[in-house]
């Protein structure tokens, strides 16, 4: 549903922008300003599954996104009028067999203090 109701050009451009950083990441370039680069080593060849804080690196097209009605009326229900991002992350998902992965933790918390962290 939202991605017919996103521009097809703003999703390209962030699919670019994703992969361009996850080959910048898989090149390791030292001379590269990249964000935080998770990468799982285990597999062969090695794979990138999260580049971190890409506001940092991206915020223009990252607020383009945001900012697009669908995606922002969808913020907007779940979490209120005074939302503030604090965090943009790209989680790369690789293809599996399943049909359905019926529960994701997508980042690390040690419940000491209450959190609400939502993904969009």
């Amino acid at each position: 549903m939202v991605k017919k109701a996103i521009l097809s050009t703003l999703l390209a451009r962030e699919d670019n922008m994703a992969k361009a950083m996850e080959t910048a990441a898989l090149e390791q370039s030292a001379e590269l300003d990249m964000p935080q680069v998770s990468l799982d080593s285990i597999e062969f060849p090695s794979v990138v599954f999260r580049i971190d804080h890409i506001y940092r690196s991206h915020s223009a097209i990252v607020n383009e996104l945001l900012s697009s009605p669908v995606v922002y009326r969808s913020i907007l229900a779940l979490a209120g009028n005074d939302v503030i991002p604090l965090g943009v992350d790209i989680l790369y998902k690789s293809s599996y067999d399943a049909s359905a992965v019926p529960w994701h933790q997508g980042s690390i918390h040690n419940g000491s203090v209450p959190c609400f962290a939502m993904s969009v």
